[in-house]
């Protein structure tokens, strides 16, 4: 029988779906038929043989060969199994590992190549798990005679490669699918699922990773890429805090890298993080009048081409979910003014022609600490802190290190010691140049290296120095406050520095406890004072303290470098 789902599912074009969709609207299993694969019982492992009906013990599996036999983990029993760059084959129409409930296993590989896990029967699971997992070393797993050609083809032989109705967490895999009728990995579908991927690839499947029913899925890294319908799709409830997610179709497809949507699940999704790249971000779908979330508090979205979210269902039900303001955070190649939340900071990021968006206070800081950068903020609150671009209010409230920058002002901070920087290794890479033409012929392929290397670094520095100027003049950054000490008195810390005077107005003083963050605890506007006492501190504690030097321009503020760290157990 032809077997279809409730997929949520927005296509690759869109990294993911959150999923609120028809029951039929996309195929997900497999089709008729099967395909079964020649049996070996010759013992291939080290150490504990396993047994001819594959009944695994609590003990360590070594494959020395290839091995076709179909292996089961009991309740009770923690195994281990290691591939040892082999591959084991399922037996006919089994799956190729069971874990059954209350078992735990433990699959790597400790050899350089890498072994593989595969299945060759229709409707059936390389890893079909009820108990707990964990994958490592690498482990690859496919199921090498899939005939899922698209959502509507199956063949004979279609399957998911996991199937996961426990607890299992990725460490590392690379997880491989031809097809394009199943799902590549499912997580719940009819119990309470947990699977946690920290890393691997991931690549195929109508869906790469579909989060059914009851499952929930965290994603802290990896890299997952689809070309029919879904990087990944979420039903009940996802988290993505890291990753690569692709979606490689190039034909007109609408639906997201990610899909979202609610049957009789919550429908949640969360991103804090990752890289995403494809038609869509995300596609939204509904069986339901059950209402599903969208958090996107934080990652890369440059890579997507069209709009960021879609929907794949213009059902009579598809009006109940809602995604229209669910962006905190994030950095974009087109500004999703529509999906904004109110009042949330936006800024223009450029870079030479190029020109990106940030979204949300800490995507902005990154932003601004690369010194190739010009950053514009548009609208919202920013605190920022060590930042080297040039940084202009064009409409928001802004503060770098501190200190507010006004609407319409520009601020420059770093300013010297980028340009510094650049001009010590302009004038490195210019000896390394004269050093290797002294080699002859040998050294040409160093030669033109380095003088790529210069090029680029020239480039820098006159993008910096242009960046920086204030009408024609250059404007020179204090230096660093040296010789900076903290005596400790009673409920007191007396800090002596350097007093300078050249290109300061004066100082900040910055201050923190152990396991805390430094924060300004005073403002000294005379350059020519070298000292200050914090009092009224708690008696036994230890207070670290740092020190910076600023000089006032028309646009702002120039900052020099923090000082070295002085402390003090106060008495």
């Amino acid at each position: 029988m032809l077997l279809k789902k409730k997929l949520a599912v927005l296509g690759l074009a869109a990294v993911m779906t959150v999923a609120f969709m028809p029951a039929m609207a996309f195929a997900d299993e497999a089709a008729t038929g099967s395909t079964t694969a020649s049996a070996s019982n010759a013992q291939t492992t080290t150490g504990t043989a396993i047994p001819d009906d594959g009944q695994l013990a609590s003990t360590t599996y070594t494959l020395t060969n290839n091995l076709t036999r179909s292996l089961t983990v009991k309740n009770g029993v923690t195994a281990t199994l290691d591939l040892n760059g082999k591959t084991l084959t399922n037996t006919a129409d089994n799956h190729t590992i069971t874990v059954e409930n209350g078992g735990t296993l433990t699959i790597t590989d400790s050899s350089s190549t890498k072994g593989t896990i595969d299945n060759v029967s229709h409707q059936k699971a390389a890893i079909f798990n009820n108990g707990t997992v964990t994958i490592k070393g690498g482990v690859k797993i496919t199921r090498s005679k899939e005939t899922g050609r698209n959502p509507k083809e199956g063949g004979n032989n279609t399957y998911y490669n996991i199937v996961n109705n426990g607890t299992m967490t990725i460490e590392d895999a690379d997880v491989t699918q031809s097809g394009g009728y199943s799902s590549m990995i499912i997580n719940g579908g009819s119990a309470d699922s947990m699977l946690t991927i920290t890393g691997g690839t991931f690549s195929g499947g109508i869906n790469t990773v579909k989060n059914d029913d009851y499952g929930t899925l965290i994603v802290n890294g990896g890299r997952f890429t689809n070309q029919t319908q879904s990087a990944i799709m979420n039903w009940n409830k996802t988290t993505i805090n890291d990753g690569t997610f692709e979606n490689t179709l190039t034909a007109s497809n609408d639906n997201g890298i990610v899909s979202n949507g609610s049957y009789a699940n919550e429908g949640q999704l969360v991103i804090n993080g990752g890289k995403f790249s494809g038609k869509h971000l995300l596609g939204t779908m509904t069986v339901s009048k059950n209402t599903g979330s969208v958090d996107l508090n934080n990652g890369d979205f440059t890579g997507i081409t069209d709009t960021l979210v879609t929907s794949a269902s213009e059902t009579e039900t598809n009006k109940h979910y809602s995604v229209e303001k669910f962006i905190s955070g994030g950095t974009y190649k087109a500004l999703p003014t529509a999906n904004l939340q109110d009042n949330v900071a936006q800024a223009t990021v450029t870079n030479g022609t190029s020109t990106t968006y940030a979204v949300g206070e800490k995507d902005i800081q990154k932003a601004a600490e690369d010194s190739g950068n010009t950053v514009t903020v548009t609208k919202g609150s920013v605190e920022l802190t060590g930042a080297n671009a040039k940084i202009v209010n064009a409409g928001g409230k802004v503060k770098v290190d501190g200190s507010n920058v006004n609407v319409g002002a520009t601020v420059q901070p770093n300013a010297s010691q980028t340009i510094k920087k650049l001009q010590d290794q302009i004038a490195d890479l210019q000896k390394q140049i004269q050093a290797a033409a002294s080699q002859g012929s040998t050294a040409k392929a160093n030669i033109t290296s380095l003088k790529s290397n210069l090029e680029k670094a020239q480039a820098e520095l006159k993008e910096a120095q242009a960046q920086v100027s204030e009408g024609k003049t250059l404007l020179t950054a204090p230096g660093q406050v040296m010789n900076l000490k903290a005596k400790a008195g009673k409920r007191s810390a007396k800090l002596t520095w350097k007093a300078q005077t050249e290109n300061t107005t004066g100082y900040r003083i910055y201050r923190k406890v152990k396991g805390g963050k430094y924060a300004r605890v005073k403002t000294i506007t005379k350059a020519t004072q070298g000292s200050w006492t914090n009092k009224g501190l708690k008696k036994g504690k230890t207070y670290y303290f740092k020190v910076r030097a600023y000089k006032s321009i028309t646009s702002g503020e120039l900052w020099g470098a923090y000082s070295s760290t002085a402390k003090a157990k106060v008495k």
